[in-house]
């Protein structure tokens, strides 16, 4: 069976949100070490082998996907940014290109 089928077929959500009084307000990247050795134990205890991971952490989020996938144990797994994305189902306005797209608008309509 696919991967693909996997996750179409079965149900497998599982959310992980990192202790927050880890991550530094200034110089994020301070922390990125911990924040990747924590996920990977989480990761490590679930049964499945393959995961569907949803990153939102700003600019830190790059750095944390390139150390993941270049772990040769992580590599396997997809890693998607979904970033900025997230302020817009908040309804917030939080970036130049959400207010140039107008897509807080729009989204009614995606939505």
């Amino acid at each position: 069976m696919s991967v693909l089928n996997l996750l179409i077929t079965e149900q497998r959500i599982y959310i992980w949100q990192y202790s927050a009084y880890y991550v530094q307000v200034k110089n994020s990247y301070k922390s990125i070490n911990t924040v990747c050795d924590e996920f990977k134990s989480t990761l490590l205890s679930l049964k499945y082998d393959h995961w569907v991971i949803v990153v939102a952490m700003g600019c830190a989020g790059r750095i944390f996907m390139k150390m993941m996938i270049c772990d040769n144990e992580y590599n396997r797994h997809f890693y998607f940014d979904f970033g900025s994305m997230l302020y817009v189902f908040c309804g917030l306005n939080t970036r130049d290109w959400i207010e140039k797209t107008d897509i807080l608008n729009k989204s009614r309509f995606i939505l």
